[in-house]
């Protein structure tokens, strides 16, 4: 934990910090929901890269974020570890990008941080973009569902009328058949009978 909060110090050192705020917010710029979605999930980032690793790329998140804000009450690194762990425990099967989507859309939102920003406030604006994230993935989810019901029914009205077209053919085939069956009866019976005035 020492040498965690030792190297998490070095984040906030002024040349680091623009350098680490640079980075973060070239890669925010062009975020959205799928993007954050198709990303690396913590847990896994976890089991590649370390826990470590993790948590500091978190904390790296976090100190631009509060860098950028320029709020006089800010975190310092334990309360930035902290939070990272926390997020990381609540969090673990979104992406890193989904933090830093939360936090951009905090900061374009226009929210009040009241020139204090803690543990408390970075969990609660996480927590209110997933909230937002899902009634995202419902509503495409219903979007989804509403097409591929609409290309259902739209098959299954080219089925029937398919169905339709066939009938009216076999019907018109059927009818050519009786009618031609009904001149060769004719026909027949017109043979017959001058056979039998011949005859007489």
């Amino acid at each position: 934990m020492i040498s965690l909060e030792c190297d998490i110090n070095k984040v906030f050192v002024p040349e680091n910090k623009m350098e680490i705020k640079s980075l973060v917010s070239m890669i925010a710029s062009n975020l959205d929901y799928q993007t954050a979605l198709d990303s690396p999930k913590i847990f896994h980032l976890k089991t590649t890269i370390g826990k470590e690793m993790t948590t500091k790329l978190i904390c790296a998140v976090l100190v631009s974020f509060c860098d950028s804000i320029k709020a006089t009450r800010t975190m310092d690194a334990i309360d930035t570890i902290e939070c990272a762990e926390l997020l990381q425990q609540k969090y673990s099967h979104d992406s890193i990008k989904d933090i830093m989507l939360a936090l951009r859309n905090a900061k374009m939102k226009g929210m009040t941080f009241y020139n204090a920003i803690d543990v408390s406030v970075i969990m609660g604006i996480c927590e209110q973009y997933f909230e937002d994230k899902a009634k995202y993935l419902e509503s495409r989810h219903n979007e989804t569902k509403n097409k591929s019901g609409f290309i259902r029914d739209e098959t299954t009205t080219l089925l029937v009328g398919f169905e339709v077209a066939m009938e009216k053919k076999q019907k018109a085939n059927d009818e050519a058949k009786r009618v031609a069956a009904e001149k060769r009866q004719i026909e027949l019976l017109k043979i017959q009978n001058q056979i039998l005035g011949n005859e007489s």
